[in-house]
């Protein structure tokens, strides 16, 4: 993430076009010293797996069959913590980047509820044989924590796109303020 930051950084627009007055109201020092002080929170004892990293609905197909769940698209796969991938998983049920909302406006009254969340992470735990409650707390700790990561992760990488891709198919510059938008939202409300 701290690659993204450098590059977004670097960002260049057209002087006076709407990505260039949205790119100036990205405020990426902020960004930069909420990413530094939420990696303090990230400690040696969460495990890192080996992560989908992108948990969106459409990267998840369901065999009718036999009912099994698969996922695909592993463009962004890689080794990752563990409560990265869960809460990318749960902030991806806000929508914003189906190639039927080319606006990039996210949803949040969409978002799991605790009982949702802790519902899955249950399940999640049960099936690498883990069910103890402090098993439970770790992860509900750690998905808190990446819950806010994410959408710093996610807004880099779509100022990153609108810097190298331009904004015509998609509008990454304002689903990169919406992401951003909702970690202010959210951070007011308590979270890390």
């Amino acid at each position: 993430m701290d690659a993204w930051l450098v590059q977004a950084r670097g960002s260049k627009f057209q002087e006076g076009s709407s990505e260039a007055r949205q790119f100036a109201e990205v405020n990426l020092d902020w960004a930069g010293t909420e990413l530094e002080r939420l990696q303090r929170f990230v400690t040696p004892d969460f495990p890192v797996v080996f992560c989908h990293n992108d948990l969106l609905a459409a990267n998840m197909m369901e065999n009718m069959e036999t009912g099994k769940l698969h996922l695909v698209d592993f463009e962004y796969g890689g080794f990752n913590f563990r409560g990265f991938d869960i809460a990318n998983h749960f902030n991806e049920w806000a929508g914003g980047t189906e190639a039927s909302n080319p606006s990039g406006t996210t949803d949040y009254t969409l978002f799991p509820s605790q009982d949702q969340m802790r519902a899955f992470c249950q399940t999640y735990l049960a099936e690498m044989g883990l069910k103890e409650d402090r098993d439970l707390d770790q992860l509900l700790l750690e998905v808190r924590i990446f819950l806010q990561i994410n959408h710093l992760y996610w807004g880099l990488w779509a100022v990153n796109m609108a810097a190298s891709e331009g904004c015509t198919s998609f509008a990454y510059l304002s689903y990169a303020h919406n992401r951003f938008n909702e970690f202010r939202r959210r951070q007011a409300e308590g979270a890390p």
